[in-house]
Protein backbone atom coordinates (compact mmCIF):
# COMPACT_ATOMS: atom_id res chain seq x y z
CA UNK A 1 0.00 0.00 0.00
CA UNK A 2 3.08 2.60 0.57
CA UNK A 3 4.28 1.12 -2.46
CA UNK A 4 1.29 2.60 -4.73
CA UNK A 5 0.91 5.77 -2.43
CA UNK A 6 4.87 6.95 -3.58
CA UNK A 7 3.92 5.73 -6.69
CA UNK A 8 0.54 8.10 -6.94
CA UNK A 9 2.62 10.82 -5.47
CA UNK A 10 5.70 10.47 -7.65
CA UNK A 11 3.50 10.89 -10.43
CA UNK A 12 1.48 14.10 -9.22
CA UNK A 13 4.85 15.32 -8.62
CA UNK A 14 6.31 14.30 -11.69
CA UNK A 15 3.98 16.67 -13.45
CA UNK A 16 3.59 18.96 -11.06
CA UNK A 17 7.16 19.76 -11.54
CA UNK A 18 5.96 21.15 -15.06
CA UNK A 19 3.56 23.64 -14.39
CA UNK A 20 4.35 27.42 -13.83
CA UNK A 21 2.55 28.54 -10.76
CA UNK A 22 1.73 26.72 -7.31
CA UNK A 23 -2.29 26.86 -8.00
CA UNK A 24 -1.84 24.84 -11.32
CA UNK A 25 0.29 22.23 -9.43
CA UNK A 26 -2.49 22.00 -6.74
CA UNK A 27 -5.13 21.62 -9.57
CA UNK A 28 -3.03 19.10 -11.09
CA UNK A 29 -2.74 17.09 -7.46
CA UNK A 30 -6.19 17.25 -6.39
CA UNK A 31 -7.37 15.64 -9.71
CA UNK A 32 -4.99 12.51 -9.70
CA UNK A 33 -5.45 11.86 -5.98
CA UNK A 34 -7.32 8.48 -5.40
CA UNK A 35 -10.08 9.66 -2.97
CA UNK A 36 -13.79 10.30 -2.73
CA UNK A 37 -14.58 13.19 -5.09
CA UNK A 38 -14.64 16.20 -2.53
CA UNK A 39 -16.09 20.01 -2.25
CA UNK A 40 -12.17 22.28 -1.87
CA UNK A 41 -14.64 25.10 -0.99
CA UNK A 42 -16.68 23.12 2.01
CA UNK A 43 -16.42 25.28 5.47
CA UNK A 44 -17.88 22.34 7.40
CA UNK A 45 -15.93 19.09 7.57
CA UNK A 46 -19.11 17.57 7.20
CA UNK A 47 -19.42 18.61 3.22
CA UNK A 48 -16.12 17.92 2.41
CA UNK A 49 -17.02 14.63 1.60
CA UNK A 50 -20.65 14.46 0.71
CA UNK A 51 -22.25 10.89 1.77
CA UNK A 52 -23.61 10.48 -2.12
CA UNK A 53 -19.82 11.18 -3.33
CA UNK A 54 -19.05 8.31 -1.34
CA UNK A 55 -21.96 5.56 -1.78
CA UNK A 56 -24.07 6.75 -4.79
CA UNK A 57 -27.38 7.35 -3.57
CA UNK A 58 -29.43 4.32 -5.81
CA UNK A 59 -26.57 2.01 -3.85
CA UNK A 60 -27.28 3.98 -0.04
CA UNK A 61 -31.36 3.85 -0.42
CA UNK A 62 -31.44 0.01 -1.56
CA UNK A 63 -29.24 -0.62 1.55
CA UNK A 64 -31.66 -2.69 4.03
CA UNK A 65 -31.24 -2.27 8.02
CA UNK A 66 -34.50 -4.21 8.74
CA UNK A 67 -32.44 -7.48 9.97
CA UNK A 68 -30.92 -4.72 12.78
CA UNK A 69 -34.20 -3.25 13.03
CA UNK A 70 -35.68 -6.60 14.17
CA UNK A 71 -33.01 -7.08 17.38
CA UNK A 72 -33.15 -6.43 20.37
CA UNK A 73 -29.81 -6.59 22.09
CA UNK A 74 -25.96 -6.24 21.06
CA UNK A 75 -25.19 -9.94 20.82
CA UNK A 76 -27.91 -10.25 18.62
CA UNK A 77 -26.55 -7.47 16.13
CA UNK A 78 -23.17 -8.58 16.46
CA UNK A 79 -24.26 -11.77 15.31
CA UNK A 80 -25.41 -10.21 12.08
CA UNK A 81 -22.24 -8.64 11.00
CA UNK A 82 -19.95 -10.37 8.47
CA UNK A 83 -16.67 -9.55 10.09
CA UNK A 84 -17.46 -10.00 13.65
CA UNK A 85 -13.69 -9.59 14.48
CA UNK A 86 -13.72 -5.83 13.93
CA UNK A 87 -13.41 -4.01 17.15
CA UNK A 88 -14.10 -0.85 15.16
CA UNK A 89 -17.20 -1.69 13.59
CA UNK A 90 -18.29 -3.25 16.80
CA UNK A 91 -17.77 0.15 18.60
CA UNK A 92 -19.33 2.06 16.03
CA UNK A 93 -22.76 -0.54 15.97
CA UNK A 94 -22.84 0.07 19.66
CA UNK A 95 -22.67 3.85 19.39
CA UNK A 96 -25.53 3.75 16.44
CA UNK A 97 -28.01 1.80 17.94
CA UNK A 98 -27.39 3.68 21.63
CA UNK A 99 -27.95 7.29 19.39
CA UNK A 100 -30.92 5.48 18.04
CA UNK A 101 -32.58 4.31 21.15
CA UNK A 102 -31.68 7.37 22.96
CA UNK A 103 -33.41 9.21 20.22
CA UNK A 104 -36.51 7.43 20.67
CA UNK A 105 -36.81 7.89 23.87
CA UNK A 106 -35.32 11.58 23.46
CA UNK A 107 1.25 -7.85 -13.19
CA UNK A 108 3.24 -4.48 -12.96
CA UNK A 109 0.54 -2.63 -14.79
CA UNK A 110 -2.31 -5.00 -13.21
CA UNK A 111 -0.54 -4.90 -10.15
CA UNK A 112 -0.60 -1.19 -9.72
CA UNK A 113 -4.04 -1.34 -11.26
CA UNK A 114 -5.42 -4.02 -8.52
CA UNK A 115 -3.05 -1.38 -5.89
CA UNK A 116 -4.97 1.96 -6.74
CA UNK A 117 -8.33 0.59 -6.95
CA UNK A 118 -7.46 -0.74 -3.36
CA UNK A 119 -6.62 2.43 -2.29
CA UNK A 120 -9.61 3.98 -3.84
CA UNK A 121 -11.55 1.47 -1.91
CA UNK A 122 -10.20 2.09 1.55
CA UNK A 123 -10.28 5.76 1.02
CA UNK A 124 -13.77 5.37 0.12
CA UNK A 125 -14.40 3.45 3.66
CA UNK A 126 -12.35 6.40 5.45
CA UNK A 127 -14.10 9.23 4.21
CA UNK A 128 -17.23 6.87 5.75
CA UNK A 129 -15.39 6.11 8.88
CA UNK A 130 -14.65 10.41 9.21
CA UNK A 131 -18.68 10.69 9.36
CA UNK A 132 -19.49 8.13 11.73
CA UNK A 133 -16.56 9.56 14.14
CA UNK A 134 -17.41 13.10 13.82
CA UNK A 135 -14.26 13.75 11.53
CA UNK A 136 -12.15 12.61 14.30
CA UNK A 137 -10.93 9.21 13.08
CA UNK A 138 -9.49 6.30 15.39
CA UNK A 139 -6.69 4.85 12.59
CA UNK A 140 -5.17 2.60 15.30
CA UNK A 141 -7.97 0.60 15.98
CA UNK A 142 -8.58 0.81 11.94
CA UNK A 143 -4.96 -0.65 11.60
CA UNK A 144 -5.45 -3.33 13.64
CA UNK A 145 -8.51 -4.55 12.12
CA UNK A 146 -7.64 -3.89 8.94
CA UNK A 147 -3.72 -5.73 9.88
CA UNK A 148 -2.02 -2.57 8.28
CA UNK A 149 0.61 -0.51 9.94
CA UNK A 150 -0.61 2.45 11.51
CA UNK A 151 1.72 4.72 9.38
CA UNK A 152 -0.13 3.41 6.15
CA UNK A 153 -3.56 4.21 7.78
CA UNK A 154 -2.80 7.29 8.67
CA UNK A 155 -0.95 8.03 5.00
CA UNK A 156 -4.21 7.37 3.91
CA UNK A 157 -6.33 9.85 5.93
CA UNK A 158 -3.59 12.19 4.85
CA UNK A 159 -4.30 12.17 1.52
CA UNK A 160 -7.93 12.64 2.24
CA UNK A 161 -6.68 16.16 3.67
CA UNK A 162 -6.51 15.12 7.72
CA UNK A 163 -4.31 15.95 10.38
CA UNK A 164 -2.90 13.41 12.18
CA UNK A 165 -2.91 15.01 15.82
CA UNK A 166 -3.58 14.63 19.69
CA UNK A 167 -7.19 15.74 20.17
CA UNK A 168 -7.27 18.73 23.00
CA UNK A 169 -9.77 18.22 26.22
CA UNK A 170 -12.61 20.36 25.09
CA UNK A 171 -12.16 17.81 21.81
CA UNK A 172 -12.58 14.80 23.63
CA UNK A 173 -15.50 16.20 25.64
CA UNK A 174 -17.45 16.88 22.96
CA UNK A 175 -16.80 13.52 21.15
CA UNK A 176 -16.77 11.67 24.09
CA UNK A 177 -13.79 10.37 24.35
CA UNK A 178 -12.23 8.76 27.29
CA UNK A 179 -9.15 11.03 29.28
CA UNK A 180 -7.40 7.85 29.21
CA UNK A 181 -6.90 8.25 25.42
CA UNK A 182 -5.42 11.63 25.71
CA UNK A 183 -1.80 10.21 24.18
CA UNK A 184 -3.56 8.66 21.09
CA UNK A 185 -3.50 10.32 17.78
CA UNK A 186 -6.59 10.86 15.78
CA UNK A 187 -7.14 11.64 11.90
CA UNK A 188 -8.79 14.60 12.21
CA UNK A 189 -10.33 16.67 9.28
CA UNK A 190 -11.15 19.90 9.22
CA UNK A 191 -12.48 22.43 6.63
CA UNK A 192 -11.79 24.33 4.16
CA UNK A 193 -9.94 21.10 3.28
CA UNK A 194 -6.31 21.05 3.16
CA UNK A 195 -4.39 18.62 1.01
CA UNK A 196 -0.85 17.60 1.32
CA UNK A 197 1.46 19.90 -1.32
CA UNK A 198 3.51 18.50 -3.72
CA UNK A 199 6.86 18.98 -3.83
CA UNK A 200 8.36 21.13 -6.57
CA UNK A 201 11.68 20.81 -7.82
CA UNK A 202 13.57 23.82 -9.03
CA UNK A 203 14.27 24.38 -12.41
CA UNK A 204 17.93 24.46 -13.28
Amino acid sequence: MAGVMGHVMDSIQKGAQGLMTTDEAKEFADSNRLIPSFDATATDPSDVYPLHNIIPEAEWKALSVSAFDSTTNDKERHALLPHRSSEWVRRQLKAITTSKDSSKTKKKNLHQSTSATKTNLLTHMFALCLRLENFAADSETLAKDLSMSTTEINQLFKSLGCKISKLTDRERTRLGIAGNAAETKRAVLTAPVEFPKPRLKRKT
